[in-house]
């Protein structure tokens, strides 16, 4: 019912809609007692739009008889910034209603780790661009993983470093490191890539997804 950038999503029903189901109500006479609010990727300064738009739809007389809320999924970038409390306290939604989440994709998606290694370079003035031996294109249409580890070697000079995909796509880009002595040869450890990471993956000339390893 919600989506980041308006109050509505093409998931579920709109205000309007739910206009619509009351009509559904009376002659079906059913009640309504738990709604989910559908929103992905969740980020801090969500919490302000999303309120207004619950404590909305809560005052709605179809709505009346709902004793349960579920926030859905979209807790990643939360939960990694240890942010999912505040987020939801700052939602000011009534403490008579129960709030559940569904965590599944943090659970999974914190779990894998990816290992790749730089295989080109270009030295640019003040900055470098690297190509490393995957593909953030490929890998993933959903969300790109950071550099959390690399074994840098020490007398590379320190320079800004952006980090490419190895497809001729201009946009398969990881990111980029201040004051990195990131060079060819380095091998490099991205996180998080677990929940979802396969399943949105694509093969853009033919490169296969990465080998994967259970621990």
């Amino acid at each position: 019912m919600f989506s980041n950038k308006s109050f509505y999503s093409r998931f579920g029903f709109s205000i309007s809609q739910l206009k619509e189901i009351e009509l559904l109500k009376t002659q079906y006479n059913f009640k309504i007692t738990n709604i989910l609010i559908h929103q992905e990727n969740k980020v801090f300064y969500d919490h302000s739009s999303l309120s207004i738009f619950i404590n909305k739809i809560l005052t709605l007389d179809i709505l009346k008889h709902v004793t349960t809320i579920n926030l859905g999924g979209g807790w990643d970038n939360l939960f990694l910034k240890k942010q999912i409390a505040k987020f939801i306290t700052y939602l000011k939604i009534p403490s008579k209603y129960s709030i559940f989440i569904e965590p599944g994709s943090v659970i999974v998606r914190t779990t894998g780790i990816l290992k790749a290694k730089v295989i080109d370079q270009e030295i640019n003035g003040k900055f470098r661009n690297v190509v490393l031996n995957t593909s953030q294109f490929n890998d993933s249409s959903w969300y790109v993983p950071r550099i959390i580890a690399s074994n840098s070697i020490k007398n590379s000079p320190k320079m800004k470093t952006f980090i490419y995909g190895n497809t001729c796509y201009e946009n398969d880009y990881f990111g980029y490191i201040d004051d990195s002595p990131l060079s060819i040869g380095n091998t490099v450890f991205l996180y998080p890539v677990g929940a979802y990471y396969f399943t949105t993956h694509r093969e853009l000339h033919g490169i296969k997804f990465p080998r994967e390893y259970f621990l």
